[in-house]
């Protein structure tokens, strides 16, 4: 079982499959409102007159679905 339906309850649909992202790191917590995953990912930083990529930690929360849309 993943770690956030063992949070948030086995019902939770993330609205995709996780499988499809195996970059994306499960650090869902019981006092997180909604899933929480991390990953690695090249970002641009302004430094200077030039663009420089480095790389950093994201952090994704996956907000719950509303049912009157």
């Amino acid at each position: 079982m993943n770690q956030y339906n063992q949070e948030l309850g086995e019902l939770f649909q993330l609205g995709f499959e996780l499988s499809h992202y195996p970059f994306l790191k499960d650090k869902s917590w019981h006092n997180y409102m909604c899933p929480s995953f991390i990953f690695k990912a090249k970002v641009n930083s302004d430094k200077s007159a030039y663009l420089e990529q480095s790389e950093k930690y994201l952090f994704l929360q996956i907000d719950y679905l509303r049912e009157d849309e």
